[in-house]
């Protein structure tokens, strides 16, 4: 099958122009088969006037399906291994063009870029990127792709990713909290213990205080009272000592009239 045979078969399949036929051929290698994905996958391909056509302009009557052109040529075909390696290095030069990686802080997209650029840097300097890419997620970033390919299960493992980092952020901070609280209560506890031993202080000084003044008042008394007693022994002992000198004289006078 010429170049003119597949472009006509494409172009009536996917009801496109000669000239994206054309390319999306030139970018497939010539495989109708892949041709066919890509122009559905960037929304070009339109849903067939019929559902048969014809190979040429000579044999307009004779009609194919085209999947099964596509299978028989894929059978007769036995690409080498070389063909084989840059047709999947096209795709893939192809898909990581087509898609980007995203990188959003709190739900705001900070950049993107193409994907191939993000393999280039990976294979300059993997370990680093890929190491400051989990620390950022401690930091509320998050990374996704997007483009024109269903990325959807690379995407998923990125968002458990970020959900788990999310998580034990969290599980930090709520530690975090309770030990500030912890913290809180034990200073509590502790301004409380020293008001405590504050009051304790100062109603011991101040019952220290009583008893030292009850003392002193009780001492004071205690020396009034041996100070009367003192007294009044003092003045017993000059009566009695009066009275004793007055009954000698007495005697004396009576002895002296005999």
């Amino acid at each position: 099958m010429d170049e003119l045979e597949k472009v006509e078969k494409l172009r009536q399949r996917a009801n496109v122009s000669y000239e994206e036929a054309r390319d999306a051929l030139q970018l497939c290698d010539g495989d109708l088969l892949d041709a066919m994905v890509y122009l559905e996958r960037m929304g070009q391909a339109k849903a067939p006037e019929q559902a048969t056509f014809s190979t040429s302009a000579k044999d307009k009557a004779s009609y194919e399906n085209v999947p099964e052109v596509v299978e028989r040529h894929q059978e007769t075909d036995d690409p080498s291994f070389g063909e084989q390696l840059g047709r999947a290095l096209k795709i893939g030069f192809r898909k990581s063009m087509d898609n980007s990686l995203v990188v959003t802080h709190r739900n705001r997209e900070v950049f993107r870029i193409p994907i191939l650029l993000f393999i280039v840097i990976l294979l300059f300097g993997h370990i680093p990127v890929l190491i400051i890419m989990g620390i950022s997620l401690f930091c509320d970033v998050r990374y996704s792709f997007e483009g024109k390919d269903d990325l959807s299960s690379i995407n998923n493992v990125m968002d458990k990713a970020g959900s788990k980092a999310s998580q034990w952020v969290e599980e930090a901070k709520s530690e975090e909290r309770n030990t500030e609280k912890a913290r809180a209560a034990e200073e509590k506890s502790r301004r409380k213990a020293e008001k405590a031993d504050r009051k304790a202080e100062e109603r011991a000084a101040r019952f220290e205080k009583k008893v030292d003044e009850r003392a002193a008042r009780f001492e004071q008394k205690v020396d009034e009272k041996a100070a009367r007693f003192e007294q009044k022994a003092d003045d017993f002992g000059r009566r009695i000592s009066e009275k004793f000198e007055k009954k000698e004289t007495k005697d004396s006078d009576t002895n002296n009239e005999h």
